[in-house]
């Protein structure tokens, strides 16, 4: 289990399909109903529908977002190829990972994440998100 031996500092690696993301997703009470994942070869889709009467109060009003992500090779989860991201319906720039939140670039906060939980690499090959172990 990738867990597992991500905690005894051993490598480790995790194939994931969008099925696999999906039932995560499914699984999880905030997230159910508002992300779905696609793979497609060499291609992860994000798509999320987000209601904001969680959030701000307002209701009818929804956060809706489309992230493409092309991978060509084993890449590090604080540099992900972002081929598009798309938020109600605007498209961001390819740098959005270089903007600010905060004092820190949001690669910053996805490095973090990739700390906490030893994730060393990502790709995407074959229809499957590929996940290693920054000990491996």
């Amino acid at each position: 289990d990738f867990e597992h031996k991500t905690r005894a500092v051993q490598p480790a690696e995790i194939e994931l399909t969008a099925d696999d993301l999906n039932s995560s997703i499914a699984a999880n009470r905030y997230l159910r109903g508002k992300i779905y994942v696609s793979i497609d070869g060499n291609r992860l889709r994000l798509q999320a529908s987000i209601p904001l009467a969680e959030y701000v109060g307002r209701s009818g009003y929804y956060f809706n977002g489309d992230i493409a992500i092309q991978s060509d090779a084993v890449a590090s989860l604080a540099n992900p190829r972002i081929e598009s991201i798309t938020i109600n319906g605007q498209p961001l720039p390819r740098d959005i990972l270089d903007w600010t939140y905060g004092s820190r670039r949001l690669r910053e906060y996805l490095a973090e994440y990739r700390n906490d939980y030893d994730v060393g690499t990502i790709e995407i090959r074959d229809g499957k998100l590929l996940v290693r172990s920054g000990t491996h």
